[in-house]
């Protein structure tokens, strides 16, 4: 397997919109102290497709959508989505499907407040209520694997206390451990070296975050062995692999950025 290697010491920045985060806020989303209704958000590029399942003024079961909530704007870095509100009416199901009886209904508005990777603030009017929750991700079991990747590190260097001053980039082979609260990460790189990642880990939707320590032993081009502590966020399994965001932090600096890895 060809492998490159590259640090990067400058040159041209090329800034991406938010369109490069589509699917993040995809998943289902609730109050968890209010449990009975949610959200479920499914994200394509700038455009989030929104629904909400609750009850109605008699308690009956009530949802409403917003087929088309755009990212409008942003607070600080997160984006918010906001769109048209409706409540549907159609055919019942059991019976002869019949696509003249559907009927959408303009109620009110919606929008999402992006606080962080697995927090929203709801906000939405419809037909005379004015609705405002805090979601988080609704989690119902943590996904397990223990499987191999071929994987691309991506990683800023920095001093212990100062500004990034450079980028490594770099293959590996590498291992990947999920086991009930347990994540036990395994790269083999192109300098070889060895890091092993070992910690806990809390699911929230589908994504996962992790904490713990590391261990790096030495490697080729002057890389010397390293140890510390790290964080993993926005961690998401696919059939197809699994990508993430990882920082370090040791004695001799600090490293943060993007992971994935292909599953073999």
């Amino acid at each position: 397997m060809k492998r490159m290697a590259a640090w990067v010491l400058g040159g041209a920045m090329i800034v991406l919109s938010a369109a490069a985060t589509a699917s993040q806020y995809t998943d289902l989303w609730w109050k968890p102290d209010e449990s009975g209704w949610g959200v479920s958000v499914v994200q394509q590029d700038d455009t989030a497709f929104v629904m909400v399942y609750g009850y109605g003024g008699d308690g009956t079961p009530i949802w409403y959508v917003a087929s088309e909530a755009r990212i409008t704007g942003y607070v600080g870095a997160q984006p918010v989505f906001s769109g048209t509100l409706y409540r549907g009416r159609g055919p019942w199901m059991g019976g002869t499907f019949d696509p003249s009886q559907v009927q959408l209904t303009e109620v009110g508005t919606l929008s999402l407040e992006t606080l962080s990777s697995d927090r929203l603030r709801l906000h939405y009017m419809a037909e005379g209520a004015h609705v405002t929750k805090e979601l988080v991700r609704l989690t119902w079991r943590r996904p397990e694997v223990d499987a191999y990747y071929i994987s691309t590190f991506a990683l800023r260097q920095a001093a212990p206390e100062g500004p990034p001053y450079g980028s490594l980039v770099y293959a590996a082979d590498a291992s990947l451990r999920l086991e009930g609260a347990e994540v036990v990460l395994r790269a083999e790189d192109q300098f070889g070296r060895t890091c092993v990642y070992a910690g806990s880990r809390a699911q929230a939707g589908k994504f996962a975050a992790a904490t713990g320590t590391f261990e790096c032993s030495a490697g080729a081009n002057g890389l010397q062995a390293r140890a510390g502590t790290f964080t993993v966020t926005e961690l998401e399994l696919t059939a197809n692999g699994f990508t993430g965001y990882l920082r370090t932090w040791s004695p001799d600096g600090r490293e943060y950025g993007r992971f994935s890895g292909t599953r073999l």
